[in-house]
């Protein structure tokens, strides 16, 4: 892909150039930054204004450009005969003005950024152009702290950790899920019939199949007293089976096929339920991120707020195009709380295991940790089942139980250590609960 880079020299063919810059067309893997926005409320009426604000940010910044210029004499004299090339320098800045400063970093793209300002009644617009995520995430944190020290009201599209993740992450290869997938998770969604449905996949994750008992068990659905079997929100994503015992190399073993007789008072016994054959790839492979993150979108926690959210996406933290660096978070959002935003990933594994941590917690470590990248806060691992995790902390007020620890690089004394939290649930409430209890912890002890 083409993006544009600034060297630190004159030559013809640049793009633009200003002393002792140019900036250049050229191919790379890493996508060109987003312009990232800024609003901010103060008391400007001026260029000159704007220049002194700038200067009061940080004493470092110099200023490229004798003034600040109009914008549309840039793109004219730059851009106008380019208006179909797949990048540009002015063109997508969209402001008023522009200027370009130099912040005295150590690293040419990190030290440059093209910034267009509108200044309106009440406030400053800014449009930041960086050329690296350091050089961007280094302008923006002075610029927020000028602004928080004069009490000025900022406004931002989103934060800038956010930015630096979205800079890593790969085009969406989901497949989007089909409205009978949906009708069934939708249903185990459903506080009426969720805890039927978990019985019911714990029977089948450790038994395989559900029995005559399980049908015949009496709930309360609407108020109202029925049997599983009658229930048929519940039974319509199951198909009855015949269950046979045969034996194999004098082994016996128990083999469910479909049925094909019609059923009767003497045969009911040998028939037993499961997931129908299309739905049981889908519960395997997916049914638990997506209740997860269902639950999760909408969670509602006080003085909390989730800013972004994505499920299932992938991505490359290394940026060098090594498919072995890619890593698919199950969920991954971005979380507000009084005034600080984090991070976190969680993994959804349907029966949690000390084996899946371990596996979960290597890949983290290789293929996000020794990346250097310090962008995501605090890692979750959550279960629908337990196989042989021991829950060693104890939620304060209750009998649940999870599990919390520290993801290092002993090695690597570059690399940014990381906790993870495990559990699994019992319930969507429970799930509620337990996500609202870690979150907390996240923010008061990271």
């Amino acid at each position: 892909m083409k993006r544009i880079d600034i060297i630190s020299e004159n030559i013809d063919n640049c793009l633009f150039s200003v002393e002792p810059y140019s900036f250049v067309e050229s191919d790379s893997i890493i996508p060109p930054l987003p312009i990232y926005p800024i609003s901010i409320k103060c008391p400007i009426t001026s260029l000159l204004d704007v220049k002194f604000m700038l200067e009061d940010v940080d004493e470092n910044i110099k200023f490229l450009l004798e003034t600040p210029s109009e914008l549309t004499e840039y793109i004219k004299k730059y851009e106008e005969d380019s208006v179909f090339n797949d990048i540009c320098l002015f063109h997508d800045l969209r402001t008023k003005y522009v200027d370009i400063l130099r912040c005295d970093g150590d690293n040419i793209k990190d030290n440059v950024i093209v910034l267009g300002f509108t200044i309106l009644k009440e406030n400053v617009h800014l449009a930041v152009k960086a050329f690296s995520l350091s050089g961007l995430a280094m302008f923006i944190e002075k610029v927020l702290s000028y602004c928080k020290k004069n009490n000025f009201s900022v406004e931002l599209k989103e934060n800038i950790k956010w930015t630096h993740l979205e800079q890593c992450m790969l085009p969406s290869n989901n497949v989007g899920i089909n409205d009978t997938f949906n009708s069934f998770l939708l249903k185990t969604l459903d506080d009426e019939y969720c805890n039927i449905f978990l019985e019911a996949f714990n029977k089948i994750d450790f038994q395989g199949y559900l029995d005559k008992s399980f049908y015949d068990k009496e709930v309360i659905i609407c108020g109202h007293k029925n049997k599983i079997r009658e229930v048929n929100q519940f039974t319509k994503f199951f198909s009855p089976f015949w269950k046979t015992n045969i034996s194999i190399r004098d082994t016996s073993r128990t083999v469910l096929y479909l049925h094909d007789e019609l059923m009767n008072d003497e045969s009911i016994t040998k028939i037993v339920y499961t997931l129908k054959p299309h739905l049981m790839q889908y519960y395997q492979l997916h049914w638990f991120e997506d209740f997860c993150s269902n639950i999760v979108k909408n969670i509602n926690i006080t003085n909390f707020k989730i800013i972004n959210i994505y499920a299932g996406r992938q991505f490359d933290f290394f940026q060098r195009g090594n498919c072995d660096d890619i890593r698919e978070f199950d969920i991954i959002i971005g979380i507000e709380h009084d005034e600080s935003f984090k991070v976190i990933a969680i993994e959804c594994k349907k029966t949690l295991s000390n084996n899946v941590i371990r596996l979960t917690n290597k890949k983290i470590k290789n293929k996000i940790l020794k990346s250097h990248r310090n962008i995501i806060d605090a890692f979750i691992h959550i279960g629908c089942f337990n196989n042989d995790v021991e829950f060693d902390k104890t939620i304060s007020g209750t009998a649940e139980k999870y599990k919390q620890s520290i993801i290092q690089l002993q090695d690597d004394p570059e690399a940014f250590d990381a906790p993870y939290y495990a559990f699994t649930i019992s319930s969507i409430e429970n799930l509620k609960m337990k996500v609202q209890y870690v979150l907390e912890d996240i923010f008061k002890e990271w």
